[in-house]
């Protein structure tokens, strides 16, 4: 999945030219960038990616065009910060897995936006789950906190 983002340089001058480009969540790397004349400028000082998510505008570190390894943990922190209450848990129910025909637990929880969503509570368990990714949201990235 790709979303919009603008690619920054803050050159020596004190300009800061943007350019329109993607960002792709799965490999995490800048596509589609558009160009730009920087001619007249000579030394940058800071390249960046500024993106929107969850409501809130990022700059995430980039060198040469591409996300740094800090601008990727920036990233990965920037999805986690949902500012949305979390979804609370309202009961567990047990299911027949259609497959195996085992009897599953299923963890109830409510959405801050009123929907209900089940979730496999042995894999909650087990993997210690406290955010996942919502499954209301328009994009994959927003996440979604679970009350205990």
């Amino acid at each position: 999945m790709k979303i919009a983002a603008l690619f920054c340089s803050e050159w020596d001058s004190g300009t800061v030219i943007t350019s329109n480009c993607s960002l792709d969540l799965k490999a995490l790397s800048v596509v589609t960038c558009e160009s730009v004349d920087a001619d007249g400028l000579d030394l940058c000082h800071r390249e960046y990616i500024q993106v929107e998510l969850n409501g809130t505008m990022y700059d995430l570190e980039a060198d040469q065009g591409e996300l740094t390894a800090i601008g990727k943990k920036q990233f990965e922190s920037a999805i986690g910060n949902s500012h949305e209450p979390p979804a609370q848990f309202i009961t567990e129910i047990e299911i027949t897995d259609p497959d195996s025909q085992a009897p599953v637990q299923v963890a109830i929880y409510k959405h801050p936006n009123g929907g209900l969503f089940g979730l496999d509570s042995s894999y909650i368990e087990q993997h210690e789950v406290t955010t996942i990714s919502d499954p209301f949201a328009d994009l994959a990235i927003d996440k979604l906190k679970l009350s205990e």
